[in-house]
């Protein structure tokens, strides 16, 4: 990885010349203003589109005829010079108003909507009268992020967005990720509004809240794991511009790369083919399938922060392993750090095509086994959802668009997907920039069943219209359940609309009879394998006490095993904002069925108001049986099953920052949701122990 290639920014500046003696960026008042307060209040974190203003201390008054410019700097080798000329020339340009008293000078500065964004340099010039320069303050800079407040902006959330968990006010320092298999209640029967499980993902890791925006400290790379936990989560912020840096198109031109960055189109497009390692210097290795040797299994990952810590400290070598929701993860906190509002979607029963015929091709032989294995679904995919404005597509197609980072085919040359408009794929519009056919596909292809002869013809046998796209979800804005969104990806299954809407995608479809199958030819039943879930289960966490910051605390954690074989190899992982680094405690020796086990975890808050994430891992050997451990099925005959829950402790709680908290402890809630299962419970660390 190149190295950082600027100093530490600071609040304040001295000059050495004299005439201009002190600079103050004002980090505190204008990252409240640009809701960046809790990234850092020590460095200045902007929006663009959005005025701030910096203080000018003069040793002696500037005379009326003395005048200021500013200068700005931007890329590794100032690829981008740009003069803010102090009267405004356009909307699309920097420029600056000053207010002066004695020998104070207050300069507020104006970003375009569509500025730039990155880590800018800044100097400010004092000039005489004929232009020569009298003075100079630089060694300042400022980081400019995208903007989701900014009226008229590419990424303005407006209220067309029907809420979801779009980061927008990025409310959320957890996220929940729907995995699994989608649940029906009866066959033929209407859905359940479930799905099989959910995963807790840490997208932010700050002490401040934004555990993804964090302070700069002008080092290339992560601290140790040793190092205080306060500093152990710095430089996530500059991880992520450190992503778009190193691209391939960052490398080959740096020039044009910059330039681009005032469009959010290209830069989801650079984040979602380089949150994947295939063809770059990306950040996650996929794999699918054990062993993981040399690395961490997919689902052992809690949350961005390591992926990207671990990234940066080795130096932009990609790290193993990720599958779909840990690839949509990552992209979420990145795309959130840089200002673009983003959320996870998930896709049940999710059809991959690789031939782009817009249908999943299962091809038979005379025994009923498949062959020419191509297209496929799956149980689940994972994606993200970004919010932007279109310029280069037709009027219409604003608003979410489906970014993939998960490598699956080759788009312009790369291994990514997106930005494609969603609005586009309900229309069946697939002319529409990015990868239209394949996410089309993804969520409303037919899955069609060949019967391959002798001679290698194919007859078709069955047609099954409505297996792909179900219950397609978000976390809700408004709490911790599923959002169904599958009606902004196409009409209701099986009406006129979608039919009419899938022939105009590109493949006319025939008339069939009931059942879908055509006339004089054989009707198949395709038996799929039920995943196997063990009984309901309670996970219990107890704090006695109070929870104090910077005093010890203990909590106990234990649950008994609900499977009528034992457990063995359990590890419960404890990670959280401002209170401790991912902590490993083992459980020695096997669970026999129905026995409780429990640990101890001691720990010291950092901070109010933690939220934490808990997940255990055990392991049982299963004989034949199918669990649902990934994104596809896989039979386990005599193989070991991943035991897996997760439990938040904690929710965000809106509080003054000094507001005194008590912890008002326990409680438990149990879903069904066989081997897996979520703990909500409220976990608040006051200053004193004293209650409200």
């Amino acid at each position: 990885m190149s190295p950082s290639f600027s100093v530490r920014p600071t609040a304040s500046v001295w000059s050495r010349s004299g005439l201009i003696a002190h600079v103050d960026l004002r980090s505190h008042e204008n990252n409240l203003a640009h809701r960046t307060r809790e990234i850092d209040r020590e460095r200045l974190i902007v929006r663009r589109g959005q005025p701030f203003a910096i203080t000018l201390q003069c040793s002696d008054s500037l005379t009326p005829n003395h005048h200021l410019e500013v200068v700005l700097r931007l890329g590794r080798r100032d690829e981008l010079v740009i003069t803010v000329q102090e009267q405004r020339e356009a909307r699309d340009k920097w420029w600056f108003d000053q207010q002066r008293a004695q020998d104070e000078i207050v300069l507020t500065l104006h970003s375009p909507p569509d500025a730039v964004v990155g880590h800018y340099r800044l100097a400010v010039v004092a000039k005489s009268p004929v232009g020569h320069v009298v003075d100079k303050a630089d060694k300042m800079g400022f980081h400019l992020l995208f903007n989701p407040w900014c009226k008229g902006g590419p990424c303005e959330l407006s209220q067309r967005c029907d809420g979801g968990d779009a980061g927008g006010s990025w409310p959320d320092r957890e996220k929940r990720v729907f995995v699994g298999r989608r649940k029906t209640c009866g066959q033929g029967v209407s859905e359940c509004n479930q799905t099989t499980q959910t995963r807790g993902w840490s997208l932010h890791s700050s002490p401040g809240g934004q555990r993804e925006r964090e302070r700069h400290t002008g080092r290339p790379c992560v601290p140790d794991k040793g190092t205080d936990g306060w500093q152990f989560e710095d430089y996530v912020m500059d991880v992520c511009f450190d992503v778009l840096d190193n691209s391939k198109d960052a490398l080959k031109n740096p020039k044009a790369d910059t330039e681009n960055r005032s469009d959010p189109v290209y830069v989801s497009r650079m984040i979602t083919a380089m949150v994947n390692s295939n063809g770059d210097q990306g950040v996650l290795t996929g794999r699918w399938e054990e062993p993981y040797s040399g690395g961490v299994a997919p689902y052992r990952w809690t949350g961005s922060v390591p992926i990207l810590q671990q990234w940066s400290r080795d130096g932009a070598k990609a790290v193993k392993y990720g599958q779909c929701w840990v690839f949509a993860g990552v992209a979420c906190t990145v795309l959130r750090c840089l200002g673009i509002p983003t959320r996870t979607i998930t896709n049940f029963s999710s059809a991959h095509d690789v031939d782009g015929n817009l249908s999943i091709d299962i091809l038979l032989n005379d025994k009923l086994e498949t062959v020419g294995k191509k297209d496929s679904s799956w149980n689940f995919h994972v994606w993200v959802e970004s919010w932007m404005r279109r310029d280069d597509l037709p009027k219409g197609n604003d608003g979410w668009q489906v970014l993939d980072p998960t490598p699956q085919e080759l788009s312009e040359g790369e291994f990514c997907c997106g930005p494609c408009p969603v609005a586009a794929i309900k229309e069946g519009d697939l002319a529409m920039k990015y990868d239209a056919p394949f996410v089309f596909a993804e969520v409303n292809a037919d899955i069609i069943y060949w019967m391959v002869g002798p001679d290698g013809q194919r007859k078709k046998i069955n047609v099954d219209q409505s297996g792909v796209g179900k219950s397609i979800s978000t976390k809700s804005v408004n709490g911790d359940f599923r959002q169904d969104v599958t009606l902004h990806y196409k009409y209701p299954e099986g009406s006129t609309k979608e039919r009419e809407v899938y022939e105009k995608a590109g493949r006319p479809v025939a008339d069939s009879t009931d059942g879908n199958a055509e006339p004089g030819q054989l009707q198949l039943s395709i038996r799929h394998a039920k995943a196997v879930f063990g009984t309901d289960f309670d996970v219990i966490v107890e704090v006695p006490g109070k929870a104090v910051v910077q005093e010890m605390a203990t909590a106990h954690i234990s649950f008994a095993n609900p499977l009528p074989v034992p457990l063995r190899g359990g590890v419960f992982t404890v990670e959280g904002s401002g209170l401790l680094s991912a902590t490993e405690v083992h459980v020695k020796g096997d669970i026999a069925p129905g026995q409780k086990v429990s640990v101890m975890l001691s720990f010291s808050p950092r901070r109010v108001g933690i939220t934490v994430i808990l997940t255990a891992s055990f392991f049982s050997t299963v004989g034949g049986h199918v669990y649902q451990q990934r994104e596809k099925e896989r039979h386990l005959a005599g193989k070991t099953v991943l035991l897996n829950f997760s439990a938040v402790i904690g929710q965000m709680l809106e509080m003054l920052e000094r507001r005194e908290e008590s912890s008002t402890a326990i409680g438990r809630r149990k879903l069904e949701s066989g081997l897996n299962t979520f703990i909500l419970m409220l976990f608040v660390i006051s200053q004193d122990g004293r209650a409200v």
